[in-house]
C-alpha cells in the first residue's frame, strides 16, 4: 500500500470517526436535556417533569413525564467512553498526518 493509499485511508476513517463523534454528542446532549428536568424537579418547579413514581402525588400541572428507565448510569458510562475513543482516535489520525 502506497503512502498516498494511507493518507487516503487515515482521512476517511478520521471523517468517520467525526461522523460518529457528532452523533455521540447529540446523544449526550439529549441526555443533558433530561438532566436538566431533573433539576428542575428538584427545585419544586410547578412545571416540571415528573418521574413515574412521582406521577400519582403530583398534579396535571405538570407538563410532561419520563420514566426512571430512560437514565442507564451503564448507557451513559459507555456513551462517555465511545466519545473519549473517537476523540483519541481523531487526535492521533491527525497526528500522524502531519
Amino acid at each position: 500500500m502506497s503512502s498516498t493509499d494511507n493518507v487516503g485511508n487515515s482521512l476517511s476513517e478520521e471523517r468517520d470517526c467525526e461522523q460518529n463523534l457528532r452523533e455521540l454528542h447529540l446523544k449526550a446532549a439529549q441526555l443533558a436535556a433530561k438532566f436538566l428536568m431533573i433539576a428542575q424537579l428538584l427545585r419544586d418547579d410547578p412545571g416540571a417533569i415528573v418521574f413515574d413514581e412521582q406521577a400519582t402525588r403530583r398534579g396535571a400541572d405538570t407538563v410532561a413525564h419520563f420514566r426512571s428507565k430512560e437514565f442507564s448510569v451503564v448507557e451513559i458510562k459507555d456513551l462517555v467512553s465511545k466519545i473519549r475513543t473517537l476523540e483519541d482516535r481523531i487526535s492521533d489520525l491527525r497526528a500522524q498526518s502531519k
